[in-house]
Parts: structure tokens; C-alpha cells; sequence
């Protein structure tokens, strides 16, 4: 039978016995110093699970974190477990795991062939319990205990891997923190060189080529396309198209009506999508179909309400683009913008240098003649 219990405990309610206390105890406090030690989660990850498995005597242990984009639990790290669990994705609400990610609650189970919940990844497994990941008030992952041992774990077992789940929590929301803070230093540097950069370009093509080449860099997507709009004709023509490696050949001419892409210029209005095989999309179908592209986001480029074009980003798997990066493509958006603007600005200015040399010419011919005459 499956056991759940409360994770709302203090720390003195939860500590067990003398026998458990000193090694549990020692063991949180190593936990809470990860962060200070490691600058890669993944380390940190993984010293957790040695902690826990030391603490447990289990026969594996295993750190599940929630992909929001595809609704499943990715394995991260793993101690113990059979090769094929390696980057194995388990649906949330499926096993042990699997229900404590989607209730955000512990869950212990002495006997697993008397669970209805339990999903057998390792044959060998007779007892589990898992406790919930958090971060900022939500469920994040599950943090997994296995044993060979029939009734191996208890409820005092239970109480202690709370309390380290808790623990380890804290440790990776600030690592994540950390890492977050200085990704956006990162890319807030790239946009201030990317924007030193093309205010100096003059060459309309330059200028797109560097709107897209900086989008794969910045958003670490597939594939990055620029369109222009011809208003005129009310029609969306490809201007550049990159990937990793640099500009790709490629031609494409469409309505906007008749992609997704339309709903985006139409609308001033960012728009993505996870599943592009699903829907009705009438460009890059081949590329699409040839690269496995799966998810894209779609950003308008406007200047002074006009729209000018799009910046579409395409990744190869189920992707939801979060806040931070689509505030990333809007960044690129205003500067591309700009810099669009101000080549085309420079190209008028220079069409009318020249066409005013050729009229002083023309009027210098024309002097010279009258005076011949």
C-alpha cells in the first residue's frame, strides 16, 4: 500500500531517532553547502544522490526534473540504475515519480508489486518513495529512493528524504538563480555589441544576416529566418535563413494569410507553436519535414507601427519559449528594426549624393558645350 505524508513539518517535528539522527543531520548539512562548491547544477545533482544513497544504504537513487514543455520527467542523474534509464522521459502522473510531481507530495511504498502507481523501470526494485523538487512554490521534480529490499523504507525514511528533498531544492534554486543572472548578463553584453555592430552596417543584407545569425546564438534554436514585407503586394519574401553554420540557400514567397506567421504581422503580437507538423503551415514544409523542426517563434518587426517583417526561430523538439526568450526575440526585433531603417535611410541618402553628381556633371557637359558653341 502506498503511504503519503505531509511535507509541511518543521525540521525538529521530522528529525528521527538517535540511530538515523546524526548521519541525516550531517548529510543536510552538506547539502546546503553544494551551492557554495559547485557552479554546475549537474555536479550538484549528483553529490545530492550520493548523500542520499549513503543515508538510505539504497541500491539506486535518481533526481527526476519536470520538462514543462512535453509534460514529462527527465532523469538527470542516476545512481544505481540500469543503463537504458539513462535521459529516459517518464510522463508526469505515471509511477511513483511520476505522482509525486503531479500531486507535489511524498509518496512511500514498502512493497511496489501491491502499487497500482508504480512504473518498473529496474526489475530488481521491491521498495521506492520519492519526495517533490520545489522551486519558488511550484513542483519542479522528484528526488527518487529504490531498494532491492522488501520494506527497505519506513516512515521515518520518508521524513528524512523530505527533509533532504527540501534541502536540495534550495540548493538548486539558487544555483539556478545563479546561472540565470549571468545568462542574461550574457546575453544582454551580446545585445549591446550586436547593436554596436550593425548601427555601423550599411548593407541592407548585412544587417539581416546579423539579425539571424545573433538569433541561433542568443536563443540557442535551429534554425533563425528573417522575411521582408511587401506591403504592396501583401506578400512575405525570405531575406535570410541560417543555421549553426552559417546562411543557407533557400527561397520562399508566401501570403501571410496563409501561415501562422500572418497572426504575427496582422497582430503586432508575438506568436509560438510546439507542434509544426500539426499545423496547417504552408512555408519551409520541406524543411520542416527534412530537419524535424517542431516549435517556432514568431516576432514582428516593426518600426513606427509599420511592419517591416518577421524574425521566425525554429527548434527541432516540443518547445515552449519562455518569457526570457521571447523577450530576447523582441530585443532583436527593435534593433533590427532600427538598423533596417537606417541602412535604408543611408541608401536613399546615397542615391540622391549620387543622382545629384551626375546632375552637376550633366550641368558642367552642358556649360562647357555652350561656351564650345
Amino acid at each position: 500500500m502506498d503511504r503519503k505524508y505531509s511535507s509541511s513539518k518543521t525540521v525538529q517535528d521530522t528529525i528521527p531517532g538517535k540511530r538515523e539522527e546524526g548521519r541525516a543531520i550531517d548529510a543536510l548539512y552538506r547539502i546546503s553547502t553544494l551551492s557554495g562548491k559547485h557552479l554546475n547544477p549537474v555536479r550538484a545533482l549528483e553529490a545530492i544522490l550520493d548523500e542520499v544513497m549513503q543515508v538510505f544504504s539504497a541500491n539506486s537513487v535518481s533526481i527526476s526534473l519536470l520538462n514543462a514543455s512535453s509534460d514529462t520527467l527527465l532523469i538527470e542523474v542516476q545512481r544505481g540504475l540500469p543503463e537504458k534509464s539513462r535521459g529516459f522521459e517518464l510522463p508526469v502522473g505515471v509511477g511513483i515519480t511520476g505522482w509525486v510531481a503531479a500531486h507535489g507530495q511524498p509518496l512511500l511504498c514498502p512493497d511496489v508489486s501491491q502499487s497500482e502507481k508504480y512504473f518498473q523501470l529496474d526489475e530488481r526494485v521491491n521498495a521506492e518513495m520519492a519526495a517533490p523538487l520545489t522551486e519558488g512554490g511550484r513542483t519542479v521534480g522528484a528526488l527518487n529512493v529504490d531498494s532491492c529490499e522488501l520494506g527497505a523504507f519506513d516512515e521515518e525514511d520518508l521524513r528524512i528524504l523530505v527533509l533532504m528533498a527540501n534541502e536540495a531544492s534550495r540548493v538548486l534554486e539558487n544555483m539556478w538563480m545563479i546561472q540565470q543572472l549571468r545568462r542574461k548578463a550574457d546575453q544582454l553584453q551580446s545585445l549591446v555589441l550586436l547593436s554596436q555592430d550593425i548601427s555601423g552596417t550599411r548593407k541592407f543584407d548585412e544587417v539581416l544576416n546579423t539579425i539571424s545569425r545573433e538569433g541561433i546564438l542568443l536563443l540557442g534554436c535551429r534554425l533563425s529566418a528573417f522575411f521582408l514585407y511587401d506591403k504592396k503586394d501583401d506578400l512575405l519574401h525570405l531575406q535570410s535563413l541560417q543555421d549553426e553554420n552559417g546562411p543557407r540557400e533557400y527561397q520562399e514567397v508566401l501570403k501571410p494569410g496563409d501561415s501562422l506567421l500572418g497572426s504575427a504581422l496582422r497582430g503586432h503580437r508575438q506568436v509560438q507553436t510546439r507542434d509544426l507538423l500539426r499545423t496547417e503551415e504552408h512555408h519551409f514544409v520541406d524543411l520542416i519535414r527534412s530537419e524535424n523542426l517542431a516549435s517556432m517563434l514568431v516576432t514582428p518587426v516593426i518600426f513606427e507601427d509599420v511592419p517591416i517583417g518577421l524574425i521566425t526561430h525554429y527548434i527541432d523538439r516540443p518547445h515552449r519559449f519562455h518569457d526570457d526568450e521571447r523577450m530576447i526575440a523582441r530585443a532583436l526585433a527593435d534593433l533590427g528594426a532600427i538598423a533596417i531603417e537606417n541602412a535604408r535611410l543611408y541608401g536613399r541618402v546615397f542615391d540622391s549624393e549620387e543622382s545629384m553628381r551626375k546632375s552637376e556633371r550633366l550641368t558642367t557637359l552642358g556649360t562647357i558645350a555652350a561656351e564650345i558653341a
